[in-house]
C-alpha cells in the first residue's frame, strides 16, 4: 500500500492509540449522514435543502437572478424556519439558563440578578 493511502486510512480508521481518537471516523459519518438528508430533501422535499442551509442561500441568489427551476417561495419557506427555530431555541435556551439560577424565577429575577433580559 503507498503512502498515501496508509495515511488516509489510519485517519478515517485511527487505532487506540490515535491521535484523534474516534474523532475523524465521526466526522466521516456526520458528513455522511449530512449528504443523504440533504439528498432525501432535494429530492423529496421540493428541491430544498434541509441540513445544509447554505445550499437554501445559492438558491435563493439564483431564484432572484431569475434562473429557471428555482423556486423563490420555497427557498424562503425553508430560510424563514430555519430562522424560526434559531430564535425559538434561543428563547428556551436564555429561559433555561435564567431557571438554572438558584433563587431566579420570572421577571423578578431580571430585575434582582442585575443582568439584562436576553430574550
Amino acid at each position: 500500500m503507498n503512502v498515501f493511502a496508509a495515511k488516509i486510512r489510519q485517519m478515517i480508521l485511527p487505532g487506540r492509540g490515535g491521535a484523534y481518537g474516534p474523532l475523524p471516523p465521526l466526522l466521516v459519518a456526520m458528513t455522511v449522514v449530512t449528504g443523504l438528508v440533504d439528498a432525501f430533501s432535494y429530492l423529496v422535499l421540493g428541491h430544498v435543502f434541509v441540513a445544509n442551509m447554505t445550499g437554501n442561500v445559492v438558491f435563493l441568489a439564483f431564484a432572484l437572478a431569475g434562473a429557471r427551476g428555482f423556486s423563490l417561495p420555497a427557498v424562503v419557506v425553508a430560510l424563514a424556519a430555519f430562522g424560526a427555530r434559531i430564535d425559538r431555541d434561543h428563547h428556551i435556551a436564555v429561559h433555561e439558563l435564567l431557571l438554572a439560577e438558584p433563587g431566579v424565577s420570572g421577571e423578578e429575577g431580571n430585575a434582582t440578578s442585575g443582568r439584562a433580559d436576553l430574550s
